[in-house]
């Protein structure tokens, strides 16, 4: 029946009535998946925000490649101070 939920009106409109004579509505039904698979959505949920992160620091990086770039082509780097993107490198490598 949970298969021809999706397919069929009649198994739809059976499984409404089963649920309206224990007190329920369908929010049960996408209540009770959410809680079987709640494990299994924060890790995803994790991995995007890991994800993210990666994105903001390769972008971080790029965006500091290019301003060396352009520091190199105008001659106006500043040998005394180490560059930006040294640092950020080690940090990322010193965290995972």
């Amino acid at each position: 029946m949970a298969g021809r939920y999706f397919a069929d009106g009649d198994a739809k409109a059976e499984v409404a009535e089963l649920l309206r004579k224990r007190g329920l509505d369908e929010t049960a039904i996408e209540a009770e998946a959410f809680r079987l698979r709640a494990l299994e959505l924060e890790i995803l949920n994790r991995m995007k925000a890991f994800q993210f992160s990666r994105r903001d620091k390769s972008i971080f990086i790029l965006a500091e490649i290019r301003q060396r770039g352009s520091q190199l082509t105008n001659n106006t780097v500043d040998e005394s101070e180490p560059p930006r993107l040294v640092e950020v490198v080690k940090r990322g490598a010193d965290h995972g």
